[in-house]
């Protein structure tokens, strides 16, 4: 893969990028590509309790969630943007994926365009390095995201050059030949879990 550069940004700056350009009139895509196996969701009670092994309660609180989700989904999208991820996943799932993906049910169930891509297929197109955690905005920037060794985020490096449609275009040959989150799910993941509440 080709070297990532662009504007440097601390945490706080993406955070502030981010908003400017999610859920605003204009703005027709948002899409990510997520690599990184492992993330702390620091503040999240469902992800805690799973990973801690209570997979029954981290089920129930997803339910729960529910209607703060189609809240935000629904501002999210009020301007007609489309929100489109690929996960990639690698063997053996790590328990965050096992419920990172069953979260991502939910949100595909709302109108999220989420597929999921073994990195065993990926070999490739990750010849020279695995591919970057990013968040794109249409064709106008593409944030590669930066994370510590287990998973907490640093800050960002932000491109608004040709990187944009380079990137662009890799999401959209990934997501095309990728599984639906809610197949990949009911395959590979809700065989390992308790019946949902």
């Amino acid at each position: 893969m080709s070297a990532c550069t662009g504007v440097p940004l601390t945490l706080d700056e993406y955070v502030d990028g981010f908003e400017r350009h999610h859920g605003v009139e204009g703005v027709g895509e948002l899409w990510k590509i997520e690599r990184t196996q492992v993330f702390q969701e620091e503040g999240n009670a469902s992800c805690a309790a799973f990973l801690a092994g209570d997979r029954a309660r981290s089920l129930a609180l997803i339910a729960e969630r529910l209607p703060q989700l189609e809240q935000q989904h629904r501002a999210a999208t009020a301007h007609g943007m489309v929100v489109g991820r690929v996960r990639v996943v690698e063997e053996p799932l790590d328990p965050y994926v096992l419920w990172e993906l069953t979260s991502q049910v939910q949100r595909a169930a709302l109108g999220e365009q989420i597929k999921v891509v073994d990195a065993a297929d990926l070999a490739g197109l990750e010849a020279g390095g695995p591919l970057p955690d990013l968040v794109g905005f249409d064709d106008a920037v593409v944030y590669f995201i930066h994370y510590t060794p287990d998973g907490v985020p640093t800050g960002a490096t932000a491109a608004t050059d040709h990187q944009v449609a380079h990137w662009r275009q890799v999401y959209r040959s990934l997501h095309d030949a990728a599984e639906p989150v809610a197949d990949y799910h009911a395959r590979r993941v809700a065989p390992e879990l308790p019946e949902a509440p």
